[in-house]
């Protein structure tokens, strides 16, 4: 049994070797404990202390160690209270469209382009005016045809995209004790102690502890407990965030002696509560305190761990906790992969949208390539020649009616021969708008379209940009902007060469001045 001085005596010393400045930076942190206990203490003092705290309750968050349930109660409650949001599911979507906003969003889309808000506008004027000189339907039909084929094509390209979340999300990941599945409300194990079962990566909460493997992705940020390595530390990659491939090393949290140094022994005998950083796009800082005591310490003996641990809990809060700093070294984020380690346990700390990777991502643009621009400005060069040519036809019409269709016989037809009159003029105009409507070529933009299609099929298939030591080839998630690949006017790189890669290649060689070949 390990008595609390020796407790305390190791936390203050592994909390002694961070340094100066990572002390400074959770001395803030110290501060939220302090308020959250505050918050969490019996209402007759609650009332009191709410108010001041409320903010630094708001401005930070707080996880439970291994016990995602007890982590959603308090975030549900904080939501009630504050209005503050839940935590975010590990579920990530890059798609561009939904089921209920693909025919809004595509069609916005769609008019963006010149050409089809002008045809529109002419499909309108057949259909509601007696002004045209063809067939009502001869452009709401060939406009319609080039915004299903566009739709079609946009449909078909997010939906690749949802099948590659789909896989992403279902990708699975080891959590402690068979974690309880949120979304399905189901258990998929009897939480034996020290058993790690797989649950996707969707169905992970901020809260969970994981195991991951060698050469497996990180799922989420996770702030890193145990490791394969001895010395506690891990092997990682991160060029999915910050295109580097040399191999980083992170540290698992300084916490000797205060927990059970084997990963199964913790799921029963340890609790602990984590307080960090609200999501932010920081890749290179961490900030958050890990309090943690023992189950075992206090409580009957006769009682199992987890029973000991509910009779230590203070309203959702324990009072008496080792704090241990924890700062970037000891997160690994999602995006990075696990190198040169057997495997790695950690608990979530965020998840999906409020991963560090997520939030430097932007929100999905509306690509308008350059060829997209060149054809917009060609055509407002058609609109003006068609204008001039529109104002010059109506005039020559609106002479050409007074000076020579004089007979009694076209005054039916037409009401204002014999004197000018500016409404004849106008509509004359319009007329010959919708005549002259086919200067304006409709099937450019789809022609535009399949060929972009095929293009990016093209790509797909070339042998030249498959990777032989990976085994994939290239993957063209949208074709809007193919003709600007390859447009680089810039590099930059620093000394070490980025851009380069270290493959020693033997080309040939010299013996007794005789040069051989490979």
């Amino acid at each position: 049994m390990m008595s609390m001085t020796s407790v305390k005596i190791d936390a203050t010393s592994s909390a002694a070797s961070i340094t100066p400045r990572a002390q400074e930076r959770t001395g803030w942190f110290r501060r939220l404990f302090r308020a959250n206990q505050v918050h969490e203490a019996p209402k007759d003092a609650r009332s009191e202390n709410e108010g001041g705290n409320a903010m630094e309750l708001i401005n930070s968050r707080l996880l439970f160690v291994n016990d995602a349930r007890r982590t959603m109660e308090y975030t549900a409650s904080m939501q009630k209270k504050y209005r503050t949001g839940q935590y975010c599911s590990n579920t990530v979507r890059s798609s561009k469209y939904t089921a209920l906003n693909f025919l809004p969003k595509s069609l916005f889309e769609q008019f963006r382009r010149v050409a089809n808000s002008y045809f529109l506008i002419i499909s309108l004027l057949q259909l509601c005016t007696d002004l045209s000189p063809t067939n009502e339907y001869s452009t709401i039909g060939p406009l319609m045809l080039v915004l299903f084929a566009t739709m079609v094509k946009e449909g078909l390209e997010d939906r690749a995209r949802h099948q590659q979340d789909w896989i992403v999300n279902h990708d699975k990941v080891d959590t402690l004790n068979g974690e309880l599945d949120v979304t399905q409300g189901k258990s998929t194990s009897n939480h034996t102690p020290g058993v790690f079962q797989s649950i996707y990566w969707q169905s992970l909460r901020v809260g969970h502890v994981i195991k991951i493997y060698d050469m497996e992705q990180v799922p989420a940020d996770v702030v890193l407990l145990f490791s394969s390595q001895p010395s506690g530390e891990a092997m990682c990659e991160t060029s999915s965030l910050d295109g580097e491939s040399n191999l980083k090393v992170r540290h698992c949290v300084k916490w000797i002696d205060i927990i059970p140094q084997k990963p199964q022994d913790f799921g029963d005998t340890v609790h602990g509560e984590i307080r960090c950083e609200t999501p932010n796009k920081r890749l290179y800082s961490f900030d958050g305190v890990m309090r943690i005591r023992r189950a075992t310490e206090r409580g009957n003996d006769n009682n199992s761990p987890r029973q000991q641990l509910e009779e230590q809990r203070d309203d959702g809060i324990m009072s008496e906790f080792e704090e241990i700093p924890i700062t970037i070294e000891n997160v690994l984020l999602r995006g990075m992969k696990l190198c040169n380690t057997k495997w790695a346990v950690g608990v979530v700390v965020g998840g999906g949208n409020d991963t560090k990777l997520v939030q430097n991502m932007k929100a999905i643009p509306s690509k308008f390539s350059r060829l997209d621009r060149i054809a917009n400005r060609c055509i407002f060069l058609i609109f003006s020649v068609l204008f001039i040519v529109c104002c010059f036809s109506s005039v020559q019409a609106s002479l050409f009616a007074v000076k020579v269709h004089r007979k009694p016989t076209h005054a039916a037809a037409l009401p204002y021969v014999g004197e000018f009159h500016p409404a004849y003029l106008l509509e004359a105009w319009v007329t010959y708008l919708i005549l002259y409507n086919n200067m304006v070529p409709i099937s450019l933009y789809i022609s535009l379209e399949v060929v972009k299609w095929y293009q990016a099929r093209r790509i797909e298939t070339d042998p030249k940009m498959y990777c032989s030591v990976t085994g994939r080839g290239v993957t063209a998630r949208t074709s809007n902007v193919n003709e600007d690949l390859g447009q680089v006017k810039y590099i930059f790189s620093d000394k070490t060469g980025t851009l380069t890669k270290n493959q020693m290649l033997f080309k040939r060689r010299v013996a007794y001045w005789w040069r051989y070949n490979v």
